[in-house]
C-alpha cells in the first residue's frame, strides 16, 4: 500500500487515492470490515479490498486517480491482483500522475495570490521560523541551566514543570530537550 494512503478512514478522505474500477467502468461502493462486536464498523474504499472473493467485494480490473474535491480521471490503469508489490498504483504510477497533473491543472487555473497578501504570507513565515529557532535556544539554555548531561532523569525537576516553563505540551518538551543531550 502506498505510505500515507490509509487503508480504512474513520472521517477524512486522503486528499488523493488510487479508486478501483469494475469491468463495467464503475467505482464500488465502500467494504465494511467486519472487526466484531461494536456499534462501529469501519468502511474502506481502498482498491485493494476488491479482490472478487465475495459479492460485497466485487473484483477490480483497473485503478483510476480520485481526488477528495471529487474529481476523478478519465484514464484507467490496468490492475494485476496478483502482483504481491502492487506497482500498478505505486506512487509514481498511473494514479497519482493523473493527480498530479489534476492539481497542475486547478493550479493553473485558480487566482493567483495578491503581491501584498503573498509578501505578508512569506514574513508570517520568517516569523515562525525564528520563534522555532528561539524555542531550540530556549531548550538549550534549559539542559545548560539543569545541567541533564546525558541522564534523561531530570532531577528535581519535571517533566511537567519543564513542560509549563518552556511554553510546552510534557512529550514536546521531551522531545526537544533530549534531542540536545543524545
Amino acid at each position: 500500500m502506498p505510505q500515507g494512503i490509509p487503508l480504512v478512514s474513520n472521517t477524512d478522505t486522503p486528499p488523493v487515492r488510487a479508486a478501483a474500477v469494475l469491468a463495467d467502468g464503475s467505482e464500488p461502493g465502500p467494504v465494511y470490515l467486519d472487526i466484531g462486536s461494536g456499534t462501529h464498523v469501519p468502511r474502506s474504499s481502498h482498491w485493494s479490498l476488491y479482490t472478487g472473493e465475495s459479492p460485497r467485494r466485487p473484483r477490480a480490473v483497473a485503478v483510476r486517480g480520485a481526488c477528495a474535491c471529487g474529481w476523478r480521471s478519465n484514464r484507467t490503469h490496468p490492475l494485476d491482483q496478483d502482483d504481491a508489490d502492487h506497482t500498478t498504483v505505486g506512487v509514481e504510477a498511473g494514479p497519482y500522475r493523473d493527480w498530479a497533473d489534476h492539481l497542475t491543472a486547478v493550479e493553473a487555473a485558480a487566482a493567483p495570490i495578491p503581491e501584498p497578501v503573498a509578501a505578508t504570507l512569506a514574513a508570517l513565515e520568517e516569523q515562525l521560523a525564528a520563534l522555532e529557532r528561539l524555542a531550540d535556544d530556549v531548550a538549550r539554555r534549559a539542559l545548560t541551566a539543569i545541567d541533564i548531561g546525558d541522564d534523561p532523569d531530570v532531577g528535581e525537576h519535571t517533566w511537567a514543570a519543564l513542560a509549563i516553563g518552556l511554553g510546552l505540551t510534557e512529550p514536546e518538551a521531551r522531545t526537544r530537550l533530549l534531542r540536545w543531550i543524545r
